[in-house]
């Protein structure tokens, strides 16, 4: 689903990646500067199959907490689409919440 997406956007987009490190920002963030839209990823490693989709809430509850969505580099962007992301092993699991304008 997030390839899908991400595949329809536009060579002039922009990618950003936290790389592991840790600091409280926000995982992957793609900007579609064309058609004002941006994607943030927020992903999680669960310790079970199970555990996935409690992972995907953590992912949801830390983008709605810490505002993500509300940061003033987002200004002028129409569509704001988030994505939570467990993984498990080679399973994942994705979850796409609802838009942020």
């Amino acid at each position: 689903m997030i390839l899908t997406s991400a595949a329809v956007i536009r060579t002039s987009s922009q990618v950003k990646s936290n790389k592991d490190q840790g600091d409280g920002r926000l995982d992957v963030e793609v900007r579609d500067r064309p058609n004002r839209r941006a994607f943030i990823i927020e992903a999680k490693v669960a310790d079970s199959r199970v555990g996935m989709a409690a992972c995907c809430d953590r992912a949801l509850a830390q983008i709605a907490d810490r505002g993500y969505h509300r940061d003033e580099s987002f200004y002028g962007y129409r569509q704001i689409i988030c994505y939570d992301v467990a993984f498990y092993k080679k399973e994942a699991l994705v979850k796409k919440n609802s838009d942020f304008h």
